[in-house]
Parts: structure tokens; C-alpha cells; sequence
């Protein structure tokens, strides 16, 4: 009985996850070794205490950066997704926690990193913005 070939198996989910993280490894090394990653540190925000989402499919997914795309030698953009404070609109001092879209676009100015955060956001809804 002759065995199955690997070309014509199907990609497992677990090859899939580790071809899916290479990649993921592969654009953060590509981003930290280019001109625009060398030198100054990414600036963190203030930690806000957040609840993890029960929802979410696990707590490896909100650390991750899901792509890591480099423009130019100074422009670089970063989308992850992360855990969030957002309220419905119209309602006030209620906050929920949702693992949301966040898309940084990073500027390198004077040897320093400049980030311009974007979240996704449900219509409906507004993220809690740090300084409110």
C-alpha cells in the first residue's frame, strides 16, 4: 500500500499556526533590522488596569502584532489587537472591555519614534482615550 505523499495532505491547523507565527517573526525581525527600528525604544503608554476579554481566543492573540508592514526607511505601520476600555455612545461612566483592531503608524523625527494610534471600534461604541 503505497503512503500518502505530503503534497497531497491537507495544512493542519497546528502547521498552519506555525507557518502563520514564522511570518509574524519573520516581519518583526525584518522591522527591527531596518533603519527605521534601530536605536529608540517604541514608547509604551501608561498601564491601565484592564480585565482580560473571556472572549478572546486566548492571551497570546492580544500581545501579537498580527502584521508589521515597513513604508519607508523612517514610516512604518503595526496592527495588533488588544484588549480596550470603550463605552457605548450616549452612555457615560460604564466601560466594557473588547479585544479591538489597533493600527499604530510610527514616524522616526530627530532619532525618536512618534506613534499615531488608530482603534477600530464597533459603530455604536468609543474607546476610552488615556487623559479623558
Amino acid at each position: 500500500m503505497p503512503k500518502p505523499s505530503l503534497r497531497n495532505r491537507p495544512l493542519s491547523s497546528a502547521t498552519a499556526i506555525l507557518v502563520a507565527g514564522g511570518l509574524v517573526l519573520g516581519g518583526l525581525t525584518l522591522a527591527r533590522s531596518g533603519r527605521a527600528a534601530v536605536g529608540p525604544q517604541i514608547p509604551t503608554a501608561p498601564a491601565l488596569p484592564l480585565l482580560p476579554d473571556p472572549n478572546a481566543p486566548g492571551p497570546t492573540l492580544a500581545t501579537q502584532p498580527a502584521a508589521v508592514q515597513a513604508l519607508d526607511a523612517t514610516h512604518f505601520v503595526v496592527v495588533t489587537r488588544e484588549p480596550r476600555l470603550v463605552s457605548k455612545v450616549g452612555e457615560e461612566g460604564r466601560y466594557y472591555n473588547m479585544v479591538l483592531n489597533v493600527v499604530t503608524y510610527y514616524t522616526v523625527q530627530n532619532g525618536r519614534l512618534i506613534p499615531l494610534e488608530h482603534v477600530h471600534v464597533p459603530q455604536g461604541w468609543r474607546a476610552l482615550v488615556v487623559g479623558e
